[in-house]
C-alpha cells in the first residue's frame, strides 16, 4: 500500500497503519506528504487504479512533514488521529427494509463497529479473510441462507448483498466459481483449494501477489456425482476467464492433485497447461492415502483459519465431505505436458512426491518450503512461501518472454 502511494505523482513520503477506534474496531489510516494538496477522493481513485479496493485505506491524511524520532524513523506514535468520530467513514445511509436492517445488524456484530451504513463497502471498514468466514457463518446462522465467499466480493456493500439476496428468493444457490481475489498481474494463476474445500485460504497470498499473477480461486465443485463432468466444468470455468493458453494452475495439498486431474482434462481438450505449482502435494492413491492420512486431516482443518466455527456450518462440511470422497477414490495416474513446481516440507510422504517425474513429459522441481505441510500459508510464515512462489511465476515469465521473442 505505501509502494502505491509513493507511486503517486509527487507523493514524497507515506505510511500506512492499523489505527483503533474507542470501541476497538480497527482501520487503515495512510499519511503522505506531497508537494501539493490532494482531495481524499483524488486519492483513492489514484489508488484504486494499483489496488483492489480491500486494500485502499479508510482514512487519508496529508502532512506538511513526518514527525520523526531522534534517530531520524517515522515516530508512529506521534502520527495524529483522524479528525471527528474515528468510524466515520463517508454519508451514512441508513438501511431502508428488513434485509437491510438484519445484513446492517449482523455487520456490526461481525465487523465489531457501531454503525454501518448500506453504501459502506466491507473491506473498507475491516473486513478480511477472517471476517469474511464470520460473516458467511452469521447470514447462514441468522437469516437461514446459505452464500459463499464469492457473494461478498461481487456484493460488498449491505445495497447490493440485500439485492442479491432478495433476487434469490428465497435461497443462494451454491453456484462455485472462479473469482479474482487481487487486481493487477500480467498472468492469470487458477488456484484450487486444500481439502477445506474452501478457496479463501489464499486470501492473504493473493495480496502478497498483486503486481505479479492475478489469482483466480474456487471452492470445490461438490454437485456433481461424476468426476468427469465435474473436471470439465472447472475447465468450462477456467477458459471463460482465458480464452487460450498457455494455463498456469494452482494447488494447496490435495488441491494440487485437483490441479494436476484438470491439467489432464485440458490435455484432452486440446489445451496447453503450460505450468503446475503445488504447496507440498504428494501423488495420490489407496496407498498413500493410508500413509498420508495425517497430512490430509491437518490440510482440511487449516487452524491458522481460526475457523473451527465456520467449518461446522452446513456450506463448509458439505465442501470438505465431497473432497475428501473425491480424495478417496482419486489416483494420479497418466501425463501432462506441463512442469510441476513443488513447495514441500519433510513430513511421511516426502519422498514420495518425487514420484510427479513420472507424470510429466517437462520437468519436475522441487523447492523448500518453510513451516509444516499446514503451515504453509500461516502469518509466520506466507512471506518466506509467497517469495518463492513469485521465484517461480517469474522463471514462467521469463520462458514464455523467450519463446514470444
Amino acid at each position: 500500500m505505501e509502494t502505491a502511494l509513493l507511486n503517486i505523482s509527487e507523493v514524497q513520503e507515506a505510511i500506512v497503519i492499523a489505527r483503533e477506534g474507542e470501541d476497538g474496531a480497527k482501520a487503515l489510516c495512510a499519511y503522505f506528504v506531497a508537494s501539493r494538496p490532494y482531495h481524499i477522493s483524488e486519492m483513492k481513485e489514484q489508488l484504486s487504479k494499483q489496488l483492489p479496493n480491500y486494500m485502499i485505506p479508510s482514512y487519508f491524511i496529508q502532512l506538511e512533514k513526518m514527525p520523526l524520532t531522534p534517530n531520524g524513523k517515522i515516530d508512529r506514535k506521534a502520527l495524529p488521529a483522524p479528525e471527528g468520530e474515528f468510524q466515520k467513514r463517508r454519508e451514512y445511509t441508513a438501511p431502508r427494509n428488513t434485509i437491510e436492517a438484519k445484513l446492517a445488524e449482523i455487520w456490526q456484530e461481525v465487523l465489531g463497529v457501531a454503525q454501518v451504513g448500506v453504501k459502506d463497502n466491507f473491506f473498507d471498514i475491516g473486513g478480511h479473510s477472517i471476517k469474511i468466514l464470520k460473516l458467511i457463518q452469521c447470514i447462514n446462522d441468522q437469516m437461514d441462507i446459505e452464500i459463499n465467499f464469492q457473494t461478498i466480493f461481487y456484493t460488498p456493500t449491505i445495497e447490493l448483498m440485500a439485492l442479491q439476496l432478495m433476487n434469490a428468493n428465497p435461497r443462494l444457490k451454491d453456484k462455485t466459481r472462479f473469482i479474482p481475489l487481487n487486481q493487477n498481474g500480467e498472468i492469470n494463476v487458477f488456484c484450487f483449494p486444500p481439502p477445506t474445500g474452501l478457496g479463501i485460504i489464499y486470501f492473504e497470498m493473493a495480496k502478497l501477489l498483486e503486481n505479479e499473477c492475478i489469482v483466480h480461486v474456487t471452492d470445490f465443485i461438490d454437485d456433481y456425482d461424476d468426476h468427469d463432468e465435474m473436471l470439465n466444468e472447472y475447465v468450462d470455468q477456467i477458459t471463460n476467464i482465458q480464452s487460450e493458453g498457455p494455463y498456469i494452475l494452482f494447488g494447496y495439498s490435495g488441491g494440487g492433485n485437483l490441479a494436476f486431474e484438470v491439467a489432464k482434462t485440458m490435455k484432452q481438450r486440446g489445451m496447453q497447461v503450460s505450468d503446475i505449482i503445488m504447496l507440498d502435494t504428494t501423488p495420490w492413491n489407496k496407498e498413500v492415502q493410508e500413509i498420508a492420512s495425517t497430512i490430509l486431516a491437518e490440510a482440511a482443518n487449516l487452524a491458522h483459519l481460526d475457523s473451527l466455527e465456520w467449518t461446522a456450518t452446513p456450506y463448509a462440511q458439505n465442501k470438505r465431505t465431497k473432497f475428501l470422497m473425491y480424495m478417496e477414490n482419486l489416483t494420479n495416474s497418466g501425463l501432462v505436458e506441463a512442469n510441476i513446481h513443488n513447495i514441500v516440507v519433510d513430513s511421511v510422504t516426502t519422498l514420495l512426491k518425487k514420484k510427479w517425474i513420472n507424470t510429466t513429459s517437462k520437468a519436475y522441481i522441487e523447492y523448500n518450503g518453510i513451516g509444516t505441510h499446514d503451515e504453509l500459508l500461516n502469518p509466520e510464515y506466507i512471506q518466506e512461501n509467497v517469495e518463492i512462489i513469485k521465484q517461480i511465476l517469474n522463471k514462467i515469465k521469463e520462458k514464455a518472454f523467450k519463446e514470444m521473442v
